[in-house]
């Protein structure tokens, strides 16, 4: 895993949780009153980012992020099978805290039917892994691993290696702590024998 791109700094606009709110106990007139002026900045967000890679002359990814400020907006997974002359979303990713640039370091494959790719995100890293060039995607998220040793907490994804379309090992990276203490990062070792739709810890 990469780095995470720099982010917009925020302003003072109003999220766009905020409407779905007022939506919610006030109703959708009341909404269109308030918020109206404010809708097409909301709604309708400006291509802030955008990044593509290809696993074969004809099969890629494109992620798309719209924002229109740090705050609000989102990021859309695309794929195309024709070289690029068209695309067809797959996922749209709300990102848990602010926007961030999508990250196209963070896609692999093994063949044009395994692929595999981590949305950029702060808090709760997700796996997504494909064994149909895309036409399905299974998630896998470290808070799938029901029990991890006391003391760690386990969040990130700081790498995933396949060796074949059935295995494959992660670098889980972990806060840990003693009690209240915080002693610091430290990564698991996990495996998978699913093609990447479960993991297990690796227990040495």
């Amino acid at each position: 895993m990469t780095e995470k791109p720099k982010h917009k700094k925020p302003t003072s606009r109003w999220k766009i949780g905020l409407i779905v709110l007022l939506a919610g106990c006030c109703g959708s007139l009341v909404v269109m009153v308030i918020l109206g002026p404010m809708l097409p900045n909301l709604l309708f967000l400006d291509l802030y980012d955008s990044c593509e890679t290809f696993i074969t002359e004809n099969v890629g990814i494109r992620i798309q992020t719209y924002s229109s400020d740090y705050w609000s907006g989102y990021q859309d997974y695309e794929m195309t099978r024709d070289g690029g002359e068209s695309w067809g979303k797959f996922h749209t990713f709300f990102p848990d805290s602010g926007v961030w640039s999508g990250d196209c370091t963070n896609i692999g494959s093994i063949n044009d039917e395994l692929i595999y790719l981590i949305p950029t995100s702060e808090r709760e890293d997700t796996l997504f892994v494909t064994h149909d060039a895309g036409e399905t995607w299974n998630q896998w998220s470290p808070i799938d691993i029901e029990e991890y040793p006391v003391g760690f907490r386990c969040r990130s994804i700081a790498e995933v290696k396949f060796q074949s379309v059935i295995n494959g090992t992660m670098q889980i990276r972990c806060n840990r702590y003693n009690g209240n203490d915080y002693l610091g990062l430290q990564n698991l070792n996990a495996f998978t024998a699913d093609g990447g739709i479960t993991w297990e810890l690796a227990y040495e």
